[in-house]
This record gives C-alpha cells, structure tokens and sequence, in this order.
C-alpha cells in the first residue's frame, strides 16, 4: 500500500507486518498471520484467541475507508480509543457507515 501522508502529530500505521507497526515492534497473542488481500497485505486474527499488543497507555486508533475504485473519501469511519484508569482499561469506540453501500476489504 502506498504510505500517507504524514504530519508531525501523527503516524501511519500500516498493519502489513507482524515485525513492526507503527515503527514499534508488537506483542503477539497466538497466531496473528499476514495474509494477501485486495489491497495489499494484511493481518489476519482469528477472533477467538488471537491479538497484537502495543505499550500500555492510551490510544486512539482512528480509520477512514477510501472507495478502491475512485480513491475518494467515502464517509466510513472507526474510531478505537483504550482508556488507561486506576489499573485498569476500557474501551471507547464509535462506528459510522457510508450513506449508500460501499465494498469492503
């Protein structure tokens, strides 16, 4: 996949690769696997008792979804948010989806 544009204030993260993400090396539970998709590489867990762990402290993980045919914005958005408190974690998430169907990875 070809990188984007980065800012100062933010990184890529390109989840292509059970070495590195975003320049950090993760920690991994079972047995996450790149495979090949539409787009390029990917990472592939079963969601059974599979994970990729980072550092403990908060993250925002945000996604946007391009169309593939266009390259266009198409309003899809993720938002994944760890939330670090008195010893504990919790999640934040917010889903949104495109006004018309658009395909999916």
């Amino acid at each position: 996949m070809p990188a984007a544009a980065q800012t100062p204030d933010s990184i890529a993260w390109t989840f292509d690769s059970l070495e590195k993400i975003g320049g950090m090396r993760p920690a991994l539970l079972g047995h996450p696997r790149v495979i090949d998709s539409t787009v390029g590489s990917a990472i592939e867990c079963n969601g059974k008792d599979d994970a990729i762990y980072g550092y403990a402290e908060q993250r925002s993980f945000p996604l946007s979804k391009k169309d593939l045919r266009t390259g266009q914005d198409t309003q899809v958005r993720m938002l994944f948010e760890t939330r670090i408190r008195k010893g504990g974690w919790h999640l934040d998430s917010y889903v949104t989806s495109a006004p018309k169907p658009v395909e999916s990875m």
